[in-house]
């Protein structure tokens, strides 16, 4: 199911869209964490078409209840995410699951609706630091009209340690997570993202 769902997400981004993959090579050999923004509800297909590995994905915990994106989601190895507060079972989940695969986190932790930037979680720093992988940032550049061009840029990789704290609590991982979303929206500089 999970060959099929790319070949069909692929096939259709390419005869709606005009997708433009630059920076592939950026991405580790060793279990990482993606971490690409997330303004529309298209950035989830878009990622199983054209991300060049297996990988996990964190969602809201809705959607793995959802009787049509329930079993997609499942199929993915999804970590369903209770929204309503800090949700340890889905970290420690995070944590294992990146011991075999990369793992889709969107640093704002929900999609912005085309609306811009909102704040960083710091969800994404803190499960990075625990699983002591990698962060490798992916700007998804697009509006989804029909025939347009998506640019799907992946960012060189960091590590939490990059960054300069003496003591990580949740607002220096919230911090964190803002300078990712930096490198992330860098690309809209000048537009409004």
């Amino acid at each position: 199911m999970k060959r099929f769902l790319r070949h069909l997400f692929r096939g259709l981004f390419f005869i709606l869209y005009r997708v433009k993959p630059r920076g592939f090579e950026n991405f580790p050999a060793t279990p990482h964490i993606i971490a690409p923004n997330h303004c529309y509800e298209l950035d989830a297909p878009l990622l199983v078409a054209f991300l060049p590995m297996d990988f996990s994905a964190m969602g809201k915990a809705s959607m793995a209840r959802s009787r049509l994106f329930g079993p997609i989601f499942r199929r993915f190895h999804g970590i369903p995410v209770e929204r309503d507060g800090t949700d340890l079972l889905a970290i420690r989940q995070a944590v294992e699951t990146l011991k075999t695969y990369p793992l889709v986190i969107f640093p704002e932790g929900t999609t912005t609706d085309g609306r811009g930037r909102l704040p960083a979680k710091a969800g994404l720093a803190l499960i990075a630091k625990q699983a002591d992988v990698a962060i490798v940032p992916v700007t998804i550049k697009t509006d989804y009209r029909l025939f347009s061009r998506i640019d799907l840029i992946v960012h060189e990789p960091v590590r939490v340690s990059d960054f300069s704290f003496e003591r990580y609590s949740s607002e220096a991982y919230r911090r964190i997570g803002e300078q990712i979303l930096d490198i992330i929206y860098q690309p809209f500089e000048g537009e409004h993202a």
